[in-house]
């Protein structure tokens, strides 16, 4: 190993301007023939004044977003000492926040303790904040100790929280003006979770979940034994919540189009024949916890969108949370299609769900455009006969609003429909021959 000399450069260093500083230092020693340890680059060190009065707000722990948030949230901050020395226990620190701009709330930290350079104090506010509006709200905290001069560093501003609107009685198929109010998506560094064209099973848009680039986490996954699923890859969470009021209600129910992928064409170049689709995980949960059991894509990997129907009336009368999650190893890559989980058309009513149950391709290329529509739109299919069909418009709740016959040719056929005069919502589109029922959904702006 050889010894080790301690040297101190006669030439001195002038660190008295404030601020970080950098020392690079190496040695030129002839007869050294290995010189990739030769130099120490980027030491860097900080020259501070000479104080000890320097606070400031350096982060928030709450209040948090989430469901319902009401008129009375905690705000707990955290306010660190930037001084050389120390503070005393029993001093004072006026601190304050508010909400969207609003009204300061004041307040007094008291320290419990002594409160050491660079050392973080937590504190939660008496007076608690009104988060109860719908929305993302702002927050900013500061402090206003008496005796601190250096005031660039006491606030932290802009700190978001959501109160999502509240869905009932709707379908939310991701193609709304205002889907970003109606939803919390929480993600990793890792993970990714987004409203996607990828995504949709009617209209244009649906919600997609997946992983990263698995190349940059290789050494920390674990791959899924089916038993293991949500106890592991935590790094790799994607969650979408939504919450519902069911608080009139004496019945729940949910419907979701779920279709899922997983890389079976990588796994299986890389790690030899074998099933791998537990590489794709989902799973629901209402106020935090599982219900039913994981879903993942057939080892085939040909996954069709699937409506599934879960029951809810443990949860009728309430206001509840519904969460999505996925644990997807990898995204797609440029060459291969990977992890993902594509949701669209989820649906929460007191009625039971069944309106899509029949929905089999009774006609060829049945479609509606545009979707969404402002009012007026096309619906057009391919007709195996010539023969009369009936077009149903029914809301969300399943309740018919309009009925019409319509005769329709062997081949192409196109009809213009008219919602000017409907509320904006989602609506379905019933069209009945002998040989069935197929349903079409349209979303009105």
């Amino acid at each position: 190993g050889g010894d080790t000399l301690n040297y101190t450069f006669a030439t001195t260093f002038d660190a008295s301007i404030l601020g970080t500083h950098t020392i690079d230092c190496w040695i030129a020693y002839a007869h050294d023939t290995v010189s990739f340890n030769d130099s120490i680059v980027g030491y860097t060190f900080e020259s501070k004044l000479q104080q000890n009065v320097d606070v400031g707000v350096v982060g928030f722990h709450a209040p948090n977003s989430g469901c319902d948030l009401s008129n009375a949230e905690l705000v707990n901050i955290d306010v660190k000492f930037f001084g050389c020395d120390s503070l005393p226990a029993n001093d004072s620190i006026v601190v304050a926040y508010r909400v969207d701009g609003g009204t300061p709330v004041h307040d007094t930290l008291i320290l419990s303790a002594s409160l050491y350079s660079d050392s973080i104090v937590n504190f939660t506010f008496s007076v608690p904040a009104d988060l109860s509006l719908p929305g993302i709200h702002s927050l900013d905290a500061w402090t206003e100790f008496d005796i601190d001069n250096m005031n660039t560093n006491d606030y932290f501003n802009n700190y978001k929280v959501k109160n999502p609107f509240s869905v009932g009685n709707d379908t939310v198929g991701f193609e709304e003006l205002n889907i970003n109010n109606l939803m919390m998506i929480s993600t990793t560094a890792y993970s990714h979770a987004f409203v996607s064209s990828v995504a949709h099973n009617t209209g244009t848009k649906g919600f997609q979940m997946t992983g990263g680039n698995a190349m940059n986490y290789i050494d920390m996954i674990e791959f899924p034994n089916g038993t293991n699923t949500w106890s592991i890859n935590e790094f790799l969470s994607a969650k979408v919540t939504f919450c519902v009021d069911a608080s009139t209600w004496s019945t729940a129910n949910m419907r979701f189009d779920l279709k899922q992928t997983y890389g079976k064409t990588a796994y299986e170049m890389i790690l030899g024949a074998g099933d791998y689709s537990m590489a794709s995980n989902f799973r629901v949960l209402v106020n935090g916890t599982q219900i039913g059991g994981t879903y993942n894509p057939p080892p085939a990997n040909n996954d069709t969108y699937t409506t599934h129907y879960v029951n809810l009336d443990a949860y009728a009368g309430t206001n509840f949370s519904v969460t999505f999650e996925t644990r997807n190893l990898s995204k797609d890559t440029i060459i291969y299609i990977m992890d993902n989980g594509y949701l669209d058309n989820v649906c929460f009513t007191p009625l039971p769900q069944s309106i899509n149950e029949t929905n089999l391709e009774v006609f060829r290329n049945a479609s509606v455009f545009p979707n969404p529509t402002t009012g007026k739109f096309v619906l057009q299919l391919d007709g195996y006969y010539r023969e009369n069909i009936s077009v149903d418009v029914l809301d969300v709740l399943g309740r018919k609003t309009d009925a019409m016959f319509w005769s329709i040719e062997n081949g192409i056929n196109k009809k213009e429909l008219d919602f000017s005069s409907y509320l904006p919502g989602v609506y379905f589109l019933k069209l009945q021959s002998k040989q069935g029922i197929q349903t079409l959904r349209i979303v009105k702006n």
